[in-house]
């Protein structure tokens, strides 16, 4: 059965994760998946989550063009995701509207190098260096 067809919630997480879903089914159809274990492959996760986000944010400028005053972004919406198959991780740092910041997502390019990643929505200890801010509508695809 479809993604969509096994939703039992009404949450938006619920929705967008099928949403996802239904975008990666798409993308593997397409490019093959990687040899080992038939994972996807990290094009095909990106791929699929910068799908999902091109829908929601479409639904999204739908709305405010209903509003009376579009230019304030009432009904702008945060995406910031992460998803993961237990090989490639895909986050998001979005946000609809264009003059507004969308809440803070930080890699720490210090772990990177040691092959650890580690994402936050703020920097976890004191120091500051090495955490670096993802930039408004920014994918970091690991």
């Amino acid at each position: 059965p479809s993604a969509l067809a096994q939703v039992r919630g009404d949450t938006d997480s619920e929705l967008a994760g099928a949403l996802f879903i239904t975008h990666l089914e798409a993308q593997s159809q397409h490019r093959l998946k990687t040899p080992r274990e038939g994972r996807y492959s990290p094009e095909n996760v990106g791929a699929a989550l910068a799908a999902t986000i091109h829908d929601l944010a479409a639904l999204d400028d739908l709305i405010a063009i209903l509003e009376v005053d579009s230019s304030t972004c009432k009904a702008g919406s945060s995406l910031n995701f992460a998803v993961s198959d237990g090989f490639t991780l895909a986050v998001t740092r979005y946000r609809s509207c264009s003059t507004q910041a969308p809440p803070s997502l930080y890699v720490h390019s210090a772990a990177a190098t040691r092959g650890v990643l580690q994402i936050a929505s703020e920097p976890w200890d004191r120091r500051s260096d090495g955490w670096d801010l993802l930039t408004k509508d920014e994918m970091l695809v690991a």
